[in-house]
């Protein structure tokens, strides 16, 4: 989901944006949720599902027990 999702989801709840940063991060800490805010190209996203998005850049990174660069 796009970041801008979640931080409106948050301020429904009455949650400001920087406690909603604080909740993502320790989400991202216990592996719910997958969150860099740090990297420019990621950080837009906050990725819901990481088992699903590491079995698919895994699926990506290896084709046919061939890893790919």
């Amino acid at each position: 989901m796009l970041i801008s999702f979640f931080q409106g989801a948050c301020a429904t709840q009455g949650i400001d944006q920087e406690e909603g940063r604080s909740i993502l991060k320790k989400l991202h800490d216990a592996g719910v949720v997958m969150h860099y805010e740090d990297v420019e190209e990621l950080n837009r996203w906050v990725y819901t599902k990481p088992e699903e998005t590491m079995a698919a850049f895994t699926r990506v990174r290896y084709v046919e027990g061939r890893r790919r660069v």
